[in-house]
């Protein structure tokens, strides 16, 4: 049987590359480094301006796949067979292909050294180019060429299962381009970016396998990432080891590896096992048995170990572990470099002339629909989303109050624009100690002196007795709360939920699920009646196919009506991909106020991310007797609640308290519990008179 099967299997034996290679670079680092020296007053400072000057023109002229000693001290180490090699000097050049390991000595001040040592690697750039990556070693540092051979690294790979195909790429919509028979070892050269398909090649054939069908002699995480097609060329130092001492006695002389990477060209490496693309400048540092540190400085550098890909913009690291010079899982999630990035900066531009580090301004750009608010934080208006793939300037940052932060973004014809830092991809120097802080817009409140009288709507007389029982709010997401409240009257005794409580109390509730509470109240004359509230809790669906739930609620304000009445139906979704509000496309949280002549359902349908379509109902039972409107009252007590933008209402709503957001269009009303919790007022003046 020939069969394809995608489903990753654990990998067997891994071993780790290179382990005798970290044995010695471990023993030389102790062996043949000197402790460091402690410098004092301006030497370190000198020191740093002199080395700058040396191999500014040391090593000016050297050319691609060459190596150029810079600054004292350095040693090399070369390939066996390579004879005659001079560099033992400032100026001195060797080949790439001649050399094994270059070796920097750390700064001293006393003696006036500092390793440094600049190499033109080719890489994966086109040959005749002109173009060539640019490593600069300096301080107590070590590199090792990995790619002697100017081949990939490999591993055995093992068909054990059965027949199996061998695909044109890596994937099973990919043609068959030959078939591996059960039990044959063939050498895999390389890997997809997810790291679950193999390249191999087997008599003479190039294809790729599902990573679940094999056996490798070593991890997986050894091979590089490869496309289907591409030239799997090695040039020398394109794939390498590196290590180096932690600490160095001069903060303007780091430790470590500068790498630039030729403006508009992407180019690829493979470092520690850590594979990396570089389309910018970056500094790295990688202490055996520590971690492998990548930091950002201009530009965008993409980073992927054991399966997780990390993104790093200027200012910005990652970190990754390391079983003695091997990457032993992935890389941390990117944080900011701190001051160290100022020194990264400046060794980039004085170490290499053709790049200009000059801070990049902080952009953020949107990979789903971000919502925007007039103010930090999700307490403040909503004033919409902005759709996937949109970028904008940052102006200026601030906390929120629950201490989450959030940028001022240039959102044209927008005074206030505020998105929050974990919503957007951000690019470019967006530290928080560089970008400015902003003002942030107060919240208005104008107060009035007499609450408005209140409309009981869930409360009555029975016999001499008065009797109230409801709640704030009767629809909720998981997760929030409501507050049930009564107020009993001429009564003999009243239980909530079966305990015994005074005649006028509330209670916060926070139900997980649809849950209906009851008030027993007993009656002067000996016999009892009861009240209940259901507090209605929006269903999460699990969405079988893309990571996250899907949330769909739908639910109305009230849904028995008099003749003349109006209701308000709203809707809160996440996770999905299409909503329509009675056959017609809108946001994925909104609201419509209705007034229906007669009975009337309404449908919401909503698209889940995984193509099953979810209709919702709401049915408005409309009685025949009318009520009068009456005008709208205002007063200060009000409890905020997150504010989305809902469209115009009319004097004849009724609402129970407000604050508002002072944008240019009118009033963001903020309600207090009431039947309609969020209302925009788009010009409350020329509607409604005079506060």
């Amino acid at each position: 049987m020939v069969f394809d099967r995608v489903v990753k299997a654990p990998l067997i034996r891994p071993v780790v590359l290179l382990s005798v290679l970290v044995l010695v670079l471990a023993a030389g680092s102790a062996s043949t480094h000197p402790a460091p020296v402690q410098a004092q007053g301006g030497e370190c400072p000198a020191l740093y301006e002199r080395a700058m000057q040396i191999i500014g023109s040391a090593c000016a002229n050297m050319g691609a796949n060459e190596a150029c000693y810079g600054h004292t001290l350095v040693t090399a180490t070369f390939q066996p067979g390579a004879s005659g090699v001079r560099f033992d000097a400032s100026g001195d050049v060797a080949n790439l292909t001649d050399l094994q390991a270059l070796v920097s000595r750390p700064a001293d001040p006393a003696s006036d050294t500092w390793g440094i040592a600049m190499m033109k690697v080719q890489a994966d750039l086109p040959d005749g180019s002109g173009n060539a990556m640019t490593f600069v070693l300096v301080g107590d540092s070590e590199i090792h060429n990995a790619a002697t051979s100017g081949g990939l690294p490999t591993c055995a790979a093992t068909n054990g299962p059965g027949n199996v195909n061998m695909r044109s790429g890596p994937g099973t919509t990919y043609g068959v381009l030959d078939v591996l028979p059960r039990g044959a070892v063939v050498l895999a050269n390389g890997t997809n970016t997810a790291r679950d398909w193999l390249r191999l090649e087997y008599e003479g054939t190039v294809g790729w396998v599902s990573a679940s069908l094999l056996t490798l002699d070593c991890d997986i995480q050894n091979l590089m990432a490869v496309e289907p097609g591409a030239d799997v060329t090695v040039r020398p130092m394109q794939v390498f080891t590196l290590a180096n001492s932690p600490n160095s006695p001069c903060e303007e002389a780091p430790n470590g590896l500068l790498v630039h990477s030729p403006t508009g060209e992407r180019t690829h490496i493979m470092v520690n096992g850590v594979q990396l693309e570089f389309a910018s400048d970056g500094f790295m540092t990688a202490v055996p048995d520590q971690s492998l540190d990548i930091s950002g400085i201009t530009g965008e550098i993409k980073a992927t170990a054991a399966g997780k890909t990390v993104t790093l913009l200027p200012g910005i690291t990652t970190s990754i572990p390391l079983a003695g010079l091997q990457a032993s899982g992935p890389p941390s999630d990117p944080f900011e470099i701190g001051p160290r990035y100022d020194v990264y900066r400046r060794l980039a531009t004085d170490a290499l002339p053709q790049v200009t580090v000059a801070a990049e301004p902080c952009t953020v750009s949107t990979n789903g629909n971000v919502e925007v608010r007039v103010g930090p934080g999700t307490n403040r208006g909503n004033l919409g989303s902005l759709r996937t793939g949109q970028s904008f300037t940052v102006l200026g940052w601030a906390e929120a109050n629950d201490g989450t932060k959030w940028w001022k973004i240039d959102l044209p014809g927008t005074a206030q624009a505020w998105v929050a830092r974990d919503e957007v991809d951000e690019r470019g120097d967006c530290r928080l100690e560089v970008v400015p802080s902003a003002d942030v817009p107060p919240l208005i409140i104008k107060p009035h002196s007499e609450p408005p009288p209140q409309q009981d709507t869930s409360g009555g007389y029975e016999g001499d007795a008065y009797i109230y029982f409801g709640a704030d709010r009767t629809s909720i997401r998981p997760g929030e709360c409501a507050t049930v409240q009564w107020d009993v009257e001429n009564i003999q005794a009243v239980f909530y939920e079966g305990a015994g409580v005074t005649g006028h109390e509330t209670r916060r509730v926070c139900p997980l699920t649809t849950t209906t509470y009851t008030l027993t109240v007993q009656l002067t004359d000996g016999s009892s009646t009861r009240r209940t509230v259901t507090i209605n809790v929006g269903e999460q669906l699990q969405d079988t196919t893309t990571t996250g739930e899907a949330y769909i609620a739908f639910w109305a304000d009230d849904t028995s009506l008099n003749s003349g009445e109006c209701t308000t139906l709203y809707w809160s979704t996440e996770n999905i991909d299409t909503v329509e509000f009675q056959d017609a496309p809108v946001n994925g949280d909104g609201q419509r106020q209705v007034c229906p002549s007669g009975t009337t359902t309404y449908s919401l349908r909503v698209r889940r991310r995984d193509g099953v379509i979810d209709t919702r109902y709401i049915t408005i039972n409309v009685g025949g007797s009318t009520v009068s409107a009456y005008t709208a009252s205002y007063y200060a007590s009000f409890e905020v609640y997150n504010v989305t933008y809902y469209g115009s209402m009319s004097c004849s709503t009724s609402i129970t308290g407000y604050a508002y957001e002072d944008i240019a269009s009118g009033y963001m009303m903020y309600h207090a519990p009431g039947p309609n919790l969020y209302v925009y007022i788009s010009d409350y003046d020329s509607i409604c008179g005079s506060w």
